[in-house]
């Protein structure tokens, strides 16, 4: 077997980090397939054109929240919770345009933001809390001769 060239070993490389990555979430293929995507975090999503080399031309990332990009594959954090419309515009040498859009849901229930994490901790600690003051209250002891009150 000889040696890959550079530009394979890249690839390959590429490919692995992808692959990686999609172990996180759930691969999500646009609706035209020119790009797919994935949850990396809360609010955080990854996304790849599915261009190849020899595809010449733009391309423009438009995330529905006011940022947009040239880059192939990226990386981006919505500010906000709600339906985003992502939208990925390729122009060839020849100037014809096509345009994929796939609306995002970023939800504000999701266990990966603080508030929702801040909010379970607070019940945790509440449930805790009257389990405590119940335990002790049935290990109470009654002194010989004492009345229990009802």
């Amino acid at each position: 077997m000889g040696e890959a060239e550079p530009d394979d070993e890249a690839a390959q490389e590429e490919g692995e980090v992808l692959d990686e990555r999609q172990a996180v979430g759930i691969l999500h293929v646009s609706p035209k397939a020119s790009f797919v995507y994935f949850l990396e975090k809360w609010k955080t999503y990854h996304f790849r054109a599915l261009l190849t080399d020899d595809e010449t031309g733009t391309l423009q990332w438009d995330f529905g929240d006011g940022v947009t990009s040239a880059q192939k594959e990226i990386s981006h954090t919505f500010r906000r919770t709600g339906s985003h419309s992502v939208s990925l515009s390729v122009t060839d040498r020849e100037g014809n345009t096509v345009v994929d859009t796939e609306e995002v849901e970023i939800s504000f229930f999701h266990l990966a933001n603080p508030y929702i994490q801040l909010l379970i901790a607070l019940l945790v600690l509440f449930i805790l809390t009257l389990l405590a003051v119940a335990f002790k209250k049935r290990k109470r002891k009654v002194a010989p001769g004492e009345r229990i009150k009802k």
